[in-house]
This record gives C-alpha cells, sequence and structure tokens, in this order.
C-alpha cells in the first residue's frame, strides 16, 4: 500500500520529531533513542521512544513546545500521547488522519 501524507502534515511531523529530539537532550538522560512511523491504512502514527527517565506522572503543559505539538495535532485532527515503558523511558505518539485521497 502507498500513502501520501499532505504537506501540512509533513512539516508537523518534522517539527514534532525536532522537538522530541530537543527535549530528549535535555531532559531524558537517554542511552538510546528510536522514531517509527507507520500507517494503518486511516491514520499515520510518528512514535519517538528513550530509554531514559520517562516522563514524569503531570508533564508541563504551558511548556510552549508541547502545548504547539498538541494544538497543531489537534488541527490536523489528530492527538498526542505520552505513555512511560514498563522497561523504562518513555515514548511520545502522534496520531493523525489521513486526508481524504491520500491512500492509493
Amino acid at each position: 500500500m502507498t500513502w501520501h501524507m499532505t504537506s501540512g502534515t509533513v512539516i508537523y511531523d518534522h517539527r514534532a520529531a525536532q522537538e522530541a529530539l530537543t527535549n530528549i537532550q535535555r531532559h531524558a538522560q537517554a542511552e538510546r533513542v528510536w522514531m517509527d512511523m507507520a500507517c494503518d491504512g486511516r491514520n499515520i502514527t510518528f512514535a519517538v521512544g528513550v530509554d531514559g527517565v520517562g516522563t514524569p506522572l503531570k508533564i508541563d503543559s504551558s511548556s510552549f513546545g508541547l502545548r504547539g505539538l498538541r494544538e497543531r495535532a489537534a488541527q490536523l485532527g489528530g492527538e498526542v500521547r505520552f505513555d512511560n515503558r514498563a522497561e523504562g523511558g518513555s515514548v511520545l505518539k502522534i496520531v493523525l488522519p489521513l486526508a481524504e485521497g491520500a491512500r492509493s
């Protein structure tokens, strides 16, 4: 299956990767970082994970970077999720719907 992202989604994913990597460098104390992008035919999921200290139980929602990620994802009809991993570290997941006509 081939899928195409809108230019807005491509730019958003690029900016999200930049923001995630900046936060990882500043806060995560990680030794390993991974990124993944997948499509299930309806949504594109972009994930960034680390093996570092994880995400605090209460994330500072006033952070410009996190607030910007959430607001832009909402504008694109998607969502941002943070999950702590059982083995340590955390995962940032961004789920965005494919635009109509973007599937082929």
